[in-house]
């Protein structure tokens, strides 16, 4: 938490003076949110056991998030400005980006099924990381698409919603949907478990995160955290290349240029 709110204040180079009350406030944060509700990740997934032939697999996802960071910045890009063009409307672009929010979440619930594209996406999130659950390729670009479209409206029109929840939700089920490719041709067809798959899920989350957010170094820590320290580097992996891919187009931005 320390290490995201100057990587994305800061985006040239961390200031050390804004890290430490950083760090003191995410520490005291977790520690009493802990107290409260429980010590451990509720993600926390089984050890990876690393083989080198995922290694192209990681690469391969980590290229293709970066490509959609780009998108997903450039769609941000487009909507912001052509709705702070119309000033004179500028009561309703909230309420446009909400119904727009609202048609696609409404649209894609039945058909989506257990997948969630309005609200915090927890149990999709839970969902992808479970392979058991098979969620079908084309659903999980559905939701994608969805996922995107909604937070573009959203925020993009004027309203304050988040944009770290949906964006790790963009990022997880990409790295669901290229894992569910690659990890046959990466393992020669072998049986493989849950932790390979969860190992694109990081890539796809932590890239993700750091080609649209500008936070690379806080999008592994986040992803090691949350997932297991296993899973380090397929995270390093997919932070890394999809900013160098991406690191021209941050979507912070785009934010501070609100009228």
């Amino acid at each position: 938490g320390g290490i995201f709110a100057v990587e994305v204040l800061y985006a040239a180079s961390i200031e050390y003076e804004g890290l430490f009350p950083g760090l003191l406030a995410s520490i005291t944060g977790y520690t009493v949110h802990s107290l409260l509700t429980g010590f451990g990740s509720p993600y926390r997934q089984s050890e990876l056991m690393f083989r080198i032939t995922l290694v192209p697999g990681f690469i391969l996802t980590a290229v293709v998030v970066g490509i959609l960071g780009i998108v997903f910045v450039v769609a941000f890009k487009k909507t912001f400005d052509l709705f702070h063009r119309l000033r004179h409307w500028r009561g309703w672009r909230p309420v446009a980006g909400a119904c727009v929010c609202a048609v696609v979440g409404l649209a894609l619930a039945g058909f989506a099924g257990r997948g969630q594209v309005l609200g915090p996406g927890t149990e999709t999130f839970r969902a992808v990381l479970d392979p058991r659950n098979s969620f079908p390729v084309c659903m999980l670009a559905l939701l994608l698409c969805g996922k995107m479209v909604a937070t573009v409206s959203t925020v993009g029109m004027g309203n304050p919603a988040g944009l770290t929840g949906p964006v790790l939700m963009v990022g997880a089920m990409a790295g669901s949907i290229m894992g569910s490719w690659l990890i046959p041709v990466c393992t020669y067809g072998s049986q493989t478990g849950g932790p390979e798959h969860a190992a694109f899920v990081a890539v796809g989350m932590s890239g993700m995160l750091a080609a649209v957010l500008n936070v690379p170094v806080a999008a592994v820590v986040i992803m090691t955290e949350v997932l297991g320290t296993s899973y380090g580097l397929p995270a390093a992996l997919g932070s890394i290349i999809a900013f160098s891919i991406a690191r021209s187009e941050v979507v912070y931005k785009y934010l501070e240029a609100e009228p």
